[in-house]
């Protein structure tokens, strides 16, 4: 029998992240994920930025009875976790007509009945504790990560809908080098600072490529990203973000490259965040990997450096998807033109040869083993 669903205000937000309706043409599907992700992490920052001005302010006030004494939830809340409860909202009738009539007080007068009185000082704490109490900042960072059904999967379509549109290049190696200069030097500066970079540009991208999708030339092609921003309806601050040089002064005829050159940059970094780490080596059979690199090595599969960009690819875009971390890692692969933009040839044939001991949580083992080999050689 099949389970009826009950929707309630106090559903956690994960249970409703689903991809838009399928619309007529192929290459929109899944969109729907990519402007629901900017919309939420546009909301979580308008709360985040109000709690921030809010708590700049009661540490600044001189008037004790301002605020009395009310302080604000020092919680981070992941945006997946959120329900009703925990978002800012107005206060409606009922909460206002409570939070007077625990104000007032009466004071009688002979031949006037009794006169209204409202404790002020009462009347500030209780409504920032009504609209306030519990009330945490929103952590966005993990959205990034978050495959809606058919994203992922409409990928290759993107960057072929795209190119169909408009010659796409690759990045030219000036253009290259400034952007790896000034990534290395946030990276040196402040690695949270080059973390949060990587992850807004690599959504921002995304957005962008959404957009082209829908419309592109080659009059359109020939804009700065920065330029193009200008022009959409764009988030405003992945707006400001993406003017900033040398970010903004990349063609969009770079855009797919682009798009894969950050998407590489982001994966090195998450490489590196063993926080809340989902891998693990539990039955791992090293023979197996040797033997694999060796055949790659002697040819009779493809190169390893194809080997491991399929691998990251496969991190960034498939991994999402799949539900069992203990699964044969060739069958969580799924289809190759569901997020594999390469060819079929060295997708087909590295799947072909993965052992069954290979598990979708032995990946980061196997692309390290890879690495290191890729190296020494």
């Amino acid at each position: 029998m099949k389970k009826s669903f009950l929707f309630v205000t106090n559903l956690p937000l994960s249970y409703v992240l689903v991809e838009d309706l399928k619309q007529s043409k192929p290459r929109e599907e899944g969109s729907g994920g990519m402007y629901l992700k900017a919309t939420l992490k546009y909301l979580c920052n308008i709360q985040n930025k109000f709690l921030e001005v809010l708590e700049k302010r009661i540490q600044q006030s001189q008037d004790q009875n301002e605020f009395g004494g009310f302080r604000l939830s020092s919680e981070t809340l992941d945006v997946f976790k959120l329900s009703k409860d925990h978002i800012i909202t107005a206060p409606d009738q009922n909460t206002l007509r409570d939070v007077l009539q625990k104000s007032i007080s009466l004071c009688p007068e002979l031949g006037k009945g009794s006169i209204i009185e409202y404790d002020w000082n009462q009347i500030n704490p209780e409504l920032f504790k009504q609209i306030l109490l519990n009330k945490p900042k929103l952590s966005s960072n993990k959205l990034l990560y978050f495959n809606y059904q058919g994203e992922s999967s409409s990928l290759p379509n993107l960057f072929l809908s795209i190119s169909n549109s408009s010659r796409q290049v690759p990045l030219p190696k000036a253009c290259k080098d400034k952007l790896e200069t000034e990534l290395a030097k946030m990276k040196e500066d402040n690695v949270d600072t080059y973390g949060e970079t990587l992850k807004t540009l690599f959504s921002s991208l995304r957005l962008v490529m959404y957009y082209l999708s829908n419309h592109c030339d080659e009059k359109i092609a020939k804009l700065k990203l920065g330029e193009y921003v200008e022009i959409v309806s764009f988030p405003q601050e992945d707006k400001a973000f993406c003017k900033k040089v040398p970010f903004g002064d990349v063609e969009l005829s770079y855009i797919v490259d682009y798009y894969n050159f950050i998407e590489e940059k982001l994966y090195d970094h998450k490489e590196n965040d063993e926080e809340g780490d989902i891998f693990d080596e539990d039955g791992l059979v090293e023979s197996d990997i040797t033997a694999l690199i060796e055949k790659c090595k002697r040819g009779t599969l493809p190169k390893i450096e194809d080997f491991l960009k399929l691998m990251k690819k496969f991190t960034m875009r498939r991994l999402g998807e799949v539900s069992d971390l203990d699964e044969p890692l060739r069958e969580g692969m799924g289809d190759y033109d569901s997020w594999w933009d390469g060819t079929e040839e060295i997708y087909r044939s590295l799947k072909a040869n993965i052992p069954i001991s290979l598990k979708v949580k032995h990946i980061r083992a196997l692309s390290r083993k890879l690495s290191e080999r890729l190296q020494s050689s």
